[in-house]
């Protein structure tokens, strides 16, 4: 019994270290708080085009979840929850993860584009 409590007193301690599973537009709004980051803090301008473009991206997704009378007061509460090296890190790859993610989509997407104009070019030129 001793062995239990311990272990539950423990596991209750590891969940209370680890933040909740933020909602879709709280994970869009840390992405698009990163990507400020990346174009205004960044003296490498590769790493600035790319917070460019992810900032456009995930500003786009933003302003579909969240009203714009409530877009400044969220960035600021937001920025606040990222100061935490630690966390802004992992924020930081995760949206770089779903920006590769996002790009393959793309990717493939083009390709089927491709395929589909190809196959209408030839039934166009067998009439």
């Amino acid at each position: 019994m001793k062995y239990a409590t311990s272990l539950g007193i423990a596991i209750a301690g590891l969940l209370a270290a680890v933040p909740a599973m933020a909602d879709e537009a709280t994970n869009d709004l840390h992405c698009y708080i990163v990507s400020l980051q990346m174009v205004g803090n960044s003296g490498n301008a590769t790493v600035q085009m790319a917070g460019m473009l992810a900032h456009g991206y995930w500003l786009g997704k933003i302003d579909s979840l969240i009203p714009q009378s409530e877009l400044t007061d969220r960035i600021v509460a937001e920025t606040a929850t990222m100061t935490n090296p630690a966390i802004y890190s992992a924020e930081a790859q995760r949206c770089g993860q779903e920006m590769v993610e996002r790009g393959k989509a793309e990717a493939e997407m083009g390709r089927q584009i491709s395929a589909r104009g190809q196959e209408m070019m030839r039934q166009e030129n067998s009439r």
